[in-house]
Order: structure tokens, then C-alpha cells, then sequence
């Protein structure tokens, strides 16, 4: 019979391999994290629901901001991983191409958008953006694109701090492909 941490065990590394499978991501890094440390990894399953948290925010704004910060991290396989997530989600082809072309194309709103996550993740904000941003999209929905910016960093700074930074985080060339 097994204990509550070898059940975890097993439906953690049951969910990182329907999750590789269905993306096409390599999670070599969660894997090394749930096999070092299982409490580690519960609490990283915590950070999880930070960073996908969205209420207000639509998938569009949710993915721009994604996008645009992931680009920042320099992480290929990542940012690969984004797009498919938000193709998934409904969000154009062309939407997701505006923000991997530094917003060129996007509507106003998702433009600024962009340049506000890049100068964000950058620490390079321009000045009186967060307060149009805040006017343009609300007060909760700034918190949530907070959130996501902030958590959109986690990833490729775990797989650096791990050793994986060489192995996966290399760009590549990001594929767009149509919904089916």
C-alpha cells in the first residue's frame, strides 16, 4: 500500500507526462524538483494557481502579456510552450503574432499592453503606462497582469538555477499554427 507521498509522487509525475505529451515540452526540470524534493514540488503546485489566475483579464490581454514578458526570459522552449497555450485558449493566430512582433499589429490596448509587460520584466517602464494601463483594463485586471508577468519569470529562472538554461532555454523558432 502506499503512503500520501508516493501517491503524490505517482499523480505528479502521471500529470508532467500527459502535460510533456500533450505540448511537447520538456519538463525534465519539474521532474528533477518532485524527484529532489516532493514538498518542493507541492509548493511550486501552489505557485501554479498564482500564475494562471485571470478573472477579469480575457485570454488575448492574459496571452500579450505572457508573451511579451516570456520574450524578455530569452527562453525558447517556454515561450514555444505560451504560444501553444494560447492558441489553445482560443486566441488568434494574428494576435499571438503581434505580440511575438513586439505588438506590431495589435490593437491599441493590446500594444500598450505589450510595451508595459516588456518594461515591467525589463525594469524599464515608461513613464504614466501602469496608470494607463490601470484605466484601460481596471484596477483587478492590473493585478492579475501583475500576477502574470511575475510568474511568467518563474519558469525559465527555475530551469537556469537547475542547470537546464543550456539544455532547453535556447530560442527557437516559434511556430504559429492555425487552430484546427
Amino acid at each position: 500500500m502506499m503512503n500520501t507521498e508516493q501517491t503524490y509522487i505517482q499523480s505528479a509525475n502521471e500529470q508532467l507526462t500527459a502535460f510533456e505529451e500533450h505540448y511537447q515540452y520538456d519538463v525534465s526540470y519539474l521532474q528533477e524538483i518532485l524527484a529532489a524534493s516532493p514538498e518542493a514540488m507541492q509548493a511550486f503546485d501552489q505557485f501554479k494557481a498564482m500564475g494562471a489566475f485571470r478573472r477579469k483579464l480575457s485570454p488575448e490581454a492574459y496571452f500579450v502579456a505572457n508573451i511579451a514578458t516570456m520574450q524578455t526570459e530569452d527562453c525558447g522552449s517556454c515561450l514555444q510552450l505560451v504560444v501553444k497555450m494560447a492558441l489553445e485558449a482560443g486566441v488568434s493566430s494574428e494576435i499571438v503574432r503581434g505580440a511575438l512582433n513586439k505588438g506590431a499589429g495589435l490593437s491599441t490596448e493590446l500594444e500598450l499592453l505589450h510595451l508595459f509587460s516588456v518594461g515591467v520584466a525589463t525594469n524599464n517602464l515608461v513613464d504614466g503606462l501602469q496608470e494607463q494601463i490601470s484605466e484601460l483594463f481596471g484596477k483587478e485586471a492590473l493585478v492579475e497582469i501583475a500576477l502574470c508577468i511575475a510568474a511568467s519569470r518563474v519558469y525559465p529562472s527555475l530551469k537556469r538555477a537547475l542547470g537546464y538554461a543550456g539544455k532547453s532555454c535556447s530560442l527557437v523558432q516559434i511556430e504559429v499554427q492555425e487552430r484546427n
